[in-house]
């Protein structure tokens, strides 16, 4: 049984789960950052940044084994589109590279990742998360194997892929990648000054929206980060001490390592973290300079596939046959990401809603958030008067780890 049950009486352990989907060992914990030392060179160009980071990444993947096979989930997104570029120019031939996605079929990550693939001549393989969604006892057998405690549907849908290739194969991962590569977008008057500032700012970016619900009367959700900064600004801006130390720590990594699983993730090695938390904000932020590093890298064919989060449908570019091969395939629920929470948990036939019905009612059985009426949320969800989806699956996650 996790280690987990042991805390499901403490509304210190509880709550943050609730609200962010992670607990830290305790507020208190040691710092995992390494002994970064920034140095933000102003006489450092452009070209000069891409060059540094370019050699962190080489140093970071290396030896590799191109015999072996290689499995890299798929996105819309940027990092698994470089980690799938960094293999290919390491010598891996493509037949010993396989790619996957899990998601809705018209969406943005399930229709990218297989354009990415085909123009790398890549062998991939789309898993339809409705037809894979999880049972009562798909999360409870992740919450007995997770590290630590988390939110439990992205672990069941990496274990869905982990399931078809198996553990002789290496994995790579590059869910790490965002946090070090970019910066907030926080308006230039709300920019937060004191630790207070940016574990508030923490709070409202990261929490479930909306959060009123989870929390408990009384507690507030500062109380489960670290009260004092976790090392001097001249090691990392407040900002990165809390992206890499707590929520890359204990929310991203545990979703995606698994013991008995090589699983690689080279955007997480000290050079690279340490290099991109000395790039000027400016280049960081929007990932100015890691957009660059990407299509400097991509073949012409792969920087006409459009990037998730920064080239809507509408602005679309590039030959008409592509834009209308995507514009073709895209649903009304292009811009979900993965899974349509919401509209899963109001669709009866879901077995997916099933599942997630079944553990909210548990989490209210049991008792171990009195705080919470889990009975009024789905409730309310599931008629449409409010949208309660990503919280909704936060309680079924906790539900899994209330198993007796």
């Amino acid at each position: 049984m996790s280690a987990f049950n042991d805390f499901l009486g403490s509304r210190d352990y509880v709550a943050p789960f609730l609200l962010f989907g992670h607990v830290m060992e305790h507020p208190a914990a040691p710092s995992s950052l390494p002994g970064w030392e920034r140095c933000i060179d102003p006489r450092e160009t452009v070209k000069d940044l891409l060059a540094r980071a370019e050699k962190e990444l080489e140093s970071a993947f290396g030896e590799i084994d191109a015999h072996r096979i290689h499995v890299v989930p798929l996105s819309g997104g940027l990092d698994s589109r470089l980690l799938l570029i960094k293999l290919i120019d390491s010598g891996v031939p493509v037949h010993n590279i396989r790619t996957a996605t899990y998601g809705i079929p018209g969406a943005l990550d399930y229709e990218y990742g297989r354009l990415v693939a085909r123009s790398l001549g890549v062998r991939h393989f789309a898993i339809d998360a409705r037809r894979l969604a999880p049972t009562v006892a798909d999360l409870e057998a992740m919450a007995e194997i997770r590290p630590n405690a988390g939110w439990l549907i992205g672990a069941h849908y990496n274990r869905v892929i982990r399931s078809r290739f198996g553990p002789d194969v290496v994995y790579w991962s590059g869910v790490a990648a965002g946090p070090v590569t970019d910066l907030p977008r926080l308006p230039s008057d709300r920019r937060p000054t004191t630790w207070a500032d940016w574990t508030s700012t923490y709070c409202e970016l990261f929490a479930v929206e909306p959060p009123a619900p989870l929390i408990a009367d009384g507690w507030d959700p500062r109380s489960s980060l670290p009260d004092s900064p976790l090392a001097t600004t001249a090691q990392a801006e407040p900002w990165d001490q809390l992206l890499v130390d707590v929520r890359t720590r204990y929310a991203i990594l545990p979703e995606h390592l698994e013991a008995g699983y090589d699983v690689r993730m080279p955007q997480m090695a000290e050079g690279w973290v340490g290099m991109w938390l000395s790039v000027h904000p400016d280049l960081r932020r929007a990932q100015r300079l890691y957009r660059k590093l990407v299509a400097d890298a991509s073949s012409p064919a792969l920087r006409r596939i459009p990037v998730k989060g920064y080239a809507p449908p509408s602005r679309w570019s590039g030959p008409r046959a592509l834009a209308a091969r995507l514009r073709g395939r895209l649903t009304r629920r292009a811009a979900i990401n993965y899974l349509d929470l919401s509209h899963e948990l109001r669709d009866d036939s879901s077995r997916f809603g099933t599942t997630i019905k079944t553990l909210v009612q548990r989490v209210q059985e049991a008792g171990v958030a009195p705080w919470v009426d889990g009975e009024r949320l789905w409730a309310a969800h599931h008629s449409g008067a409010e949208d309660h989806g990503l919280g909704l699956t936060h309680i079924a996650s906790l539900g899994a780890y209330c198993r007796t």
